[in-house]
Protein backbone atom coordinates (compact mmCIF):
# COMPACT_ATOMS: atom_id res chain seq x y z
CA UNK A 1 0.00 0.00 0.00
CA UNK A 2 1.37 3.63 -1.10
CA UNK A 3 0.07 6.15 1.50
CA UNK A 4 0.20 9.98 1.46
CA UNK A 5 -1.25 12.60 3.54
CA UNK A 6 -2.81 16.05 2.02
CA UNK A 7 -1.88 19.02 4.62
CA UNK A 8 -3.32 22.20 4.25
CA UNK A 9 -0.51 23.67 2.32
CA UNK A 10 -1.49 20.91 -0.53
CA UNK A 11 1.69 19.41 0.12
CA UNK A 12 2.18 15.45 -0.44
CA UNK A 13 4.53 13.50 2.13
CA UNK A 14 4.86 9.72 2.78
CA UNK A 15 3.42 8.28 5.77
CA UNK A 16 1.11 5.05 7.10
CA UNK A 17 -2.57 5.31 8.17
CA UNK A 18 -2.82 4.95 12.17
CA UNK A 19 -6.52 5.08 11.86
CA UNK A 20 -9.30 7.01 9.47
CA UNK A 21 -10.62 9.59 12.10
CA UNK A 22 -8.56 11.58 14.37
CA UNK A 23 -10.89 14.06 16.54
CA UNK A 24 -8.76 17.12 17.17
CA UNK A 25 -9.32 18.28 20.93
CA UNK A 26 -8.26 21.99 19.78
CA UNK A 27 -11.16 22.16 18.18
CA UNK A 28 -13.55 22.53 21.31
CA UNK A 29 -12.37 25.13 24.37
CA UNK A 30 -14.15 22.64 27.13
CA UNK A 31 -11.89 19.92 27.67
CA UNK A 32 -14.82 17.66 29.36
CA UNK A 33 -16.92 18.44 26.65
CA UNK A 34 -13.90 17.12 24.27
CA UNK A 35 -14.00 14.16 25.88
CA UNK A 36 -17.43 13.58 26.03
CA UNK A 37 -17.84 14.37 22.06
CA UNK A 38 -14.91 12.71 21.04
CA UNK A 39 -16.73 9.39 21.94
CA UNK A 40 -20.06 10.76 20.64
CA UNK A 41 -21.26 10.04 16.76
CA UNK A 42 -23.70 12.88 17.50
CA UNK A 43 -21.01 15.80 17.61
CA UNK A 44 -18.53 14.26 14.88
CA UNK A 45 -19.38 15.94 11.51
CA UNK A 46 -19.21 13.81 8.90
CA UNK A 47 -16.42 11.94 7.15
CA UNK A 48 -16.31 11.97 3.41
CA UNK A 49 -14.51 8.82 1.83
CA UNK A 50 -14.07 7.73 -1.96
CA UNK A 51 -13.02 4.52 -2.43
CA UNK A 52 -12.33 4.14 -6.18
CA UNK A 53 -12.97 0.54 -7.76
CA UNK A 54 -15.65 -0.49 -4.86
CA UNK A 55 -17.43 -3.15 -6.79
CA UNK A 56 -15.70 -6.49 -5.78
CA UNK A 57 -12.78 -7.39 -3.37
CA UNK A 58 -10.92 -5.18 -1.49
CA UNK A 59 -13.09 -2.49 -2.27
CA UNK A 60 -15.94 -3.57 -1.45
CA UNK A 61 -14.49 -4.52 1.51
CA UNK A 62 -13.63 -1.08 2.57
CA UNK A 63 -16.90 0.11 1.27
CA UNK A 64 -18.99 -2.36 3.17
CA UNK A 65 -16.93 -2.12 6.51
CA UNK A 66 -17.10 1.66 5.94
CA UNK A 67 -20.63 1.81 6.36
CA UNK A 68 -20.98 -0.79 8.76
CA UNK A 69 -18.69 0.67 11.41
CA UNK A 70 -18.54 4.71 10.80
CA UNK A 71 -22.29 6.12 10.98
CA UNK A 72 -20.69 9.47 10.09
CA UNK A 73 -19.79 8.20 7.31
CA UNK A 74 -20.77 9.28 3.41
CA UNK A 75 -18.99 6.85 1.06
CA UNK A 76 -18.58 7.82 -2.62
CA UNK A 77 -17.07 4.55 -4.86
CA UNK A 78 -16.47 4.28 -8.73
CA UNK A 79 -16.66 1.14 -10.80
CA UNK A 80 -16.40 1.17 -14.75
CA UNK A 81 -20.09 0.30 -14.98
CA UNK A 82 -22.62 0.87 -12.12
CA UNK A 83 -25.39 -0.65 -13.92
CA UNK A 84 -23.51 -4.23 -13.32
CA UNK A 85 -22.52 -3.67 -9.77
CA UNK A 86 -25.37 -5.13 -8.25
CA UNK A 87 -23.81 -5.38 -4.81
CA UNK A 88 -23.39 -1.88 -4.54
CA UNK A 89 -26.75 -1.22 -5.51
CA UNK A 90 -28.03 -3.08 -2.61
CA UNK A 91 -26.15 -1.55 0.04
CA UNK A 92 -27.25 1.85 -1.39
CA UNK A 93 -30.79 0.40 -1.02
CA UNK A 94 -30.02 -0.56 2.58
CA UNK A 95 -28.11 2.66 3.39
CA UNK A 96 -29.66 5.30 1.40
CA UNK A 97 -28.44 7.77 -1.33
CA UNK A 98 -26.92 9.87 1.60
CA UNK A 99 -24.63 7.12 3.00
CA UNK A 100 -23.41 6.10 -0.05
CA UNK A 101 -23.51 7.00 -4.01
CA UNK A 102 -21.89 4.63 -6.55
CA UNK A 103 -20.15 6.86 -9.93
CA UNK A 104 -18.70 5.58 -13.15
CA UNK A 105 -14.74 5.78 -13.47
CA UNK A 106 -12.36 4.26 -15.61
CA UNK A 107 -8.83 4.03 -14.05
CA UNK A 108 -7.20 4.16 -17.92
CA UNK A 109 -9.47 7.27 -18.91
CA UNK A 110 -8.55 10.09 -17.97
CA UNK A 111 -11.42 11.95 -19.28
CA UNK A 112 -13.83 9.77 -16.97
CA UNK A 113 -11.60 10.01 -14.11
CA UNK A 114 -12.46 14.36 -14.86
CA UNK A 115 -16.06 13.23 -15.20
CA UNK A 116 -16.04 11.36 -12.05
CA UNK A 117 -14.02 14.39 -10.04
CA UNK A 118 -17.22 16.85 -11.93
CA UNK A 119 -20.04 14.53 -10.62
CA UNK A 120 -18.25 13.66 -6.66
CA UNK A 121 -17.47 17.66 -6.47
CA UNK A 122 -21.18 17.84 -7.09
CA UNK A 123 -22.06 15.84 -4.31
CA UNK A 124 -19.53 17.13 -1.90
CA UNK A 125 -16.99 20.24 -1.17
CA UNK A 126 -14.21 17.59 0.35
CA UNK A 127 -12.81 14.27 1.17
CA UNK A 128 -10.86 12.35 4.16
CA UNK A 129 -9.48 9.87 2.76
CA UNK A 130 -9.09 8.42 -0.83
CA UNK A 131 -8.18 4.85 -1.76
CA UNK A 132 -7.32 3.78 -5.45
CA UNK A 133 -8.23 -0.15 -5.18
CA UNK A 134 -7.73 -0.62 -8.74
CA UNK A 135 -5.29 -2.93 -10.46
CA UNK A 136 -4.96 -4.89 -13.78
CA UNK A 137 -2.85 -8.50 -13.41
CA UNK A 138 -5.03 -9.70 -16.47
CA UNK A 139 -7.90 -9.51 -18.54
CA UNK A 140 -10.44 -11.26 -20.84
CA UNK A 141 -8.97 -9.67 -24.00
CA UNK A 142 -5.56 -11.94 -23.55
CA UNK A 143 -3.61 -10.11 -21.67
CA UNK A 144 -1.67 -12.59 -18.98
CA UNK A 145 0.94 -12.70 -16.46
CA UNK A 146 4.37 -13.25 -18.14
CA UNK A 147 5.96 -16.30 -17.42
CA UNK A 148 8.70 -15.46 -19.33
CA UNK A 149 10.69 -12.20 -21.41
CA UNK A 150 9.19 -14.01 -24.48
CA UNK A 151 5.56 -13.34 -23.39
CA UNK A 152 5.94 -9.35 -22.99
CA UNK A 153 3.95 -7.90 -24.90
CA UNK A 154 4.32 -3.69 -25.13
CA UNK A 155 0.39 -3.57 -26.01
CA UNK A 156 0.23 -5.42 -22.42
CA UNK A 157 2.83 -3.85 -20.83
CA UNK A 158 1.02 -0.07 -21.64
CA UNK A 159 -2.08 -1.12 -20.49
CA UNK A 160 -0.65 -2.30 -17.59
CA UNK A 161 0.93 1.25 -16.94
CA UNK A 162 -2.09 3.30 -17.77
CA UNK A 163 -4.04 1.29 -14.78
CA UNK A 164 -1.73 0.72 -12.38
CA UNK A 165 1.02 3.70 -12.85
CA UNK A 166 -1.01 6.40 -14.13
CA UNK A 167 -4.32 5.86 -12.58
CA UNK A 168 -3.39 6.59 -9.55
CA UNK A 169 -1.39 9.52 -10.08
CA UNK A 170 -4.04 10.84 -12.49
CA UNK A 171 -6.51 10.58 -9.56
CA UNK A 172 -4.26 12.75 -7.50
CA UNK A 173 -4.03 15.04 -9.94
CA UNK A 174 -7.71 15.60 -10.27
CA UNK A 175 -9.02 14.80 -6.67
CA UNK A 176 -6.20 16.54 -4.56
CA UNK A 177 -8.28 19.90 -3.95
CA UNK A 178 -10.88 17.78 -2.16
CA UNK A 179 -8.31 16.65 0.37
CA UNK A 180 -7.27 20.01 0.37
CA UNK A 181 -9.58 21.53 3.93
CA UNK A 182 -6.75 22.29 6.44
CA UNK A 183 -7.72 18.62 8.13
CA UNK A 184 -6.18 15.69 8.17
CA UNK A 185 -6.87 13.88 4.93
CA UNK A 186 -5.27 10.45 3.32
CA UNK A 187 -4.82 9.55 0.51
CA UNK A 188 -3.88 5.58 -0.34
CA UNK A 189 -3.12 3.52 -3.56
CA UNK A 190 -3.42 -0.52 -3.10
CA UNK A 191 -1.18 -2.54 -4.64
CA UNK A 192 -0.26 -6.69 -4.15
CA UNK A 193 2.51 -8.64 -2.73
CA UNK A 194 2.60 -10.20 -6.60
CA UNK A 195 3.68 -6.55 -7.56
CA UNK A 196 6.62 -6.69 -5.38
CA UNK A 197 10.23 -5.93 -7.49
CA UNK A 198 12.72 -7.16 -4.31
CA UNK A 199 10.01 -10.12 -3.17
CA UNK A 200 10.84 -11.87 -6.28
CA UNK A 201 12.38 -15.05 -6.84
CA UNK A 202 10.67 -16.76 -9.51
CA UNK A 203 10.45 -14.25 -11.95
CA UNK A 204 7.82 -13.26 -14.70
CA UNK A 205 4.77 -11.24 -14.58
CA UNK A 206 6.59 -8.41 -15.85
CA UNK A 207 4.33 -5.58 -16.39
CA UNK A 208 2.05 -6.02 -13.08
CA UNK A 209 5.85 -5.93 -11.70
CA UNK A 210 6.78 -2.71 -13.54
CA UNK A 211 3.95 -0.91 -13.31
Amino acid sequence: MRVSHASAACTINSCAITSIWHPSPARHRDHRLTMRRDNDWRYMPARHYFIQGGGRGLGLAFVERLLADDERARVITSVRDPEQASTLARLAQEHGDERLQVVALDLADEDSIAAARSRIGALTARLDLMITCGGLLHDDQGMWPEKKLADVEPAHLARAFAVNASGPLLMIKHFHDLLCHGERAVIASLSARVGSISDNGLGGWYAYRAS
